[in-house]
């Protein structure tokens, strides 16, 4: 876990700051869960201290040690070592992780919170799995969350479905540090909202980390120069090169309009590819999924939710670097709220430095590696289509579809369901028992459909997905 920097370093914990802060006006307490420990001291949110409520109540203390260690052997997990159990502050604790006692609905519970809240973001299986176990154990975590995140109903209905790309892998040049190389794209044709329509994204290639920007479709290359200037430059810099898909000239005029506003002659590469290097439009499809998942039914809301999607973006880690973009930029992990784990003391600033400097290497060498894996499966075909029978459940692409009151397809469910297999006419069709609502011939074809997967006991639906 990263270390707090002097801001947000606990003024109390100096020499002499006792009384530090005597009379100074606070929020209400009933906003905050707070539970001390005896390393430190955790700020988490209501439902989260509720969790740990109920895993004290679960666990008998020194005896649940060795119900844990029992629980371990019989799942035949290798090296047991008295030093990686503790006991505190009646929880026990497996090298640092809250360890959840065999209770399903309360693993359940767990899952939930971080996988379905605005926060996590619907997370990919992976995903969710690294963000539990930043706090949590328990013997088969991992199973239990793949089969969670496979029964999620908002996973299933707005996530894409991945299809291997046609034509030879051309990857761009590997960066060698963060924001120096970035590239940009959109989101357009979104419902005006707050007088935006689109979403510019800005990525860097090097640590992965984005940024969402409310814009116009017609703002023009002045309008979005002004707009880096304002959310990326200031944070990051100028950068060494920009690759966008809107060909060579828009490139040309941006970096122009950017040196002119900035008052300087640098001159800045850019590049112009036809599938950019496959990252914002990968990001573009997670920002797409998390605003799916969080909008309200009319989406007019989806500007409220940037600033959140962006946050959940930037917190989990990238399958191409082994880390999250917040940790290859500055280091270490931000609060979210949920987090269990304490602080400890602060490195040394030449320490410091130095694992920059090992992080940024091997960076690096991970972006090489997931660039050479890319190269070497980028042709393969693609696998068998799903054989189905009667009677499964399956969820319909919407793509050919008018949902009623859903003003734009950006924005809502790829897949509409469960519906239920009525009748095999052919390898490659089926007829569907649909709903008089669904204005289409039953019959469909086998690339319209994809096998719907059963929810948990206690899983969330899509109730109250806002938030609010």
């Amino acid at each position: 876990m990263g270390k707090a920097d002097a801001l947000s370093r606990r003024p109390d914990f100096e020499q002499g700051t006792k009384d530090d802060n005597k009379d100074q006006t606070l929020l209400k307490p009933e906003y905050f869960a707070i539970r001390a420990m005896e390393e430190g001291h955790m700020l988490i949110n209501a439902e989260e201290g509720e969790i740990l409520d109920e895993i004290r109540k679960s666990e008998a203390k020194e005896d649940d040690v060795v119900k844990a260690v029992e629980e371990m052997k019989r799942a035949k997990v290798r090296s047991l070592r008295g030093d990686e159990w503790k006991l505190e502050e009646g929880l026990v604790l497996k090298e640092g992780k809250v360890y959840v006692p065999k209770d399903e609905t309360l693993r359940t519970k767990i899952i939930r919170l971080h996988h379905d809240t605005p926060i996590a973001g619907h997370g990919g299986q992976w995903k969710t799995v690294e963000m539990v176990t930043h706090n949590y154990w328990w013997p088969g975590v991992t199973k239990q969350v793949q089969k969670y995140v496979e029964g999620c109903d908002q996973c299933q209905q707005n996530k894409n479905r991945p299809i291997p790309p046609a034509g030879k892998l051309m990857p761009n040049p590997i960066p060698t540090k963060p924001w120096a190389d970035v590239s940009v794209d959109f989101i357009i044709k979104l419902p005006e909202s707050q007088g935006m329509d689109s979403i510019l994204v800005v990525c860097d290639r090097f640590s992965k980390m984005a940024h969402f920007i409310p814009t116009t479709e017609t703002t023009s290359a002045l309008g979005l120069a002004k707009l880096f200037r304002d959310h990326v430059w200031k944070l990051h810099g100028l950068s060494e090169t920009v690759i966008s898909d809107r060909g060579p000239q828009f490139a040309a005029d941006f970096t122009k309009e950017l040196n002119k506003m900035l008052g300087i002659d640098t001159r800045l590469s850019t590049a112009f590819h036809p599938q950019t290097d496959g990252q914002t439009e990968r990001t573009n499809q997670e920002l797409e999924q998390y605003l799916r998942s969080f909008v309200d039914h009319k989406q007019t809301d989806w500007p409220d939710w940037l600033a959140t999607a962006e946050f959940s973006y930037n917190n989990k880690e990238q399958s191409s670097t082994k880390e999250t973009p917040f940790m290859v930029n500055v280091g270490r992990h931000p609060r979210t709220g949920f987090d269990l784990r304490r602080q400890g003391n602060h490195p040394a600033a030449a320490d410091f430095a130095d694992r920059m400097k090992l992080q940024h290497e091997e960076t690096q060498a991970a972006l090489r590696k997931a660039q050479d894996d890319m190269q070497r499966y980028a042709d393969r075909g693609r696998g068998e289509a799903e054989k189905y029978k009667e009677g499964d459940k399956v969820l319909l692409a919407t793509r050919d579809l008018q949902i009623q009151g859903r003003p734009t397809r950006k924005l809502t469910e790829k897949f509409i369901g469960p519906y239920t297999v009525k009748k095999i006419i052919s390898p490659n069709a089926v007829e569907l028992d649909l709903p008089r609502s669904i204005r289409i011939h039953p019959v469909v074809n086998v690339s319209q459909i994809v096998m719907y997967r059963e929810q948990v006991e206690g899983q969330g639906s899509k109730e109250n997905r806002s938030g609010k």
